[in-house]
């Protein structure tokens, strides 16, 4: 069974080599990123603002700014 990149990267990283931490850590910020738009897209839906889009978005921010610093803390 293949394995998605992203676990590869990550395991990779957890073993210690740096540029797969990077890599590891660019796919955890696109991934979040990805969040932050359909969050984004939830909040525009419609003529009323979704209650707690803004929360959501914060949220989805700070979870993927420790995954990316948690990868980075990793490999050190």
């Amino acid at each position: 069974m293949a394995q998605h990149i992203q676990d590869f990267c990550e395991d990779e990283a957890r073993k210690g080599n740096g540029h797969f931490a990077i890599a590891y850590a660019l796919l955890e910020l696109a991934s979040q990123q990805q969040d932050l738009v359909r969050s984004l897209d939830r909040l525009g839906a419609g003529t009323n603002s979704a209650p707690g889009a803004v929360e959501l978005i914060a949220k989805e921010l700070k979870d993927g700014a420790e995954r990316i610093a948690e990868a980075l803390g990793d490999r050190e």
